[in-house]
């Protein structure tokens, strides 16, 4: 899968699509900023101020803005 990974970052660095980045770095980047925020809701509740209803509400705003913002770490 890595190799794969890799291979498709490699790719759009040539085309100037993206910058450079290793396959690694981002997967754990990736993996990571999908996996903390459920691991971390209480902490995360707790330092915004959400209840219940405004937490579910981030989780679902973080759906939606995470790969954009992953998209644009990317961008050249």
């Amino acid at each position: 899968m890595v190799n794969k990974l890799r291979e498709q970052i490699d790719e759009h660095v040539k085309a100037k699509g993206i910058a450079p980045v290793s396959a690694e770095q981002f997967l754990v980047t990736l993996t990571s900023s999908c996996l903390f925020p459920f691991a971390a809701q209480p902490m995360i509740a707790e330092v915004l101020g959400l209840g219940p209803t405004g937490v579910r509400e981030f989780m679902k705003r973080r759906r939606r803005e995470l790969p954009a913002f992953l998209k644009r770490a990317l961008q050249l």
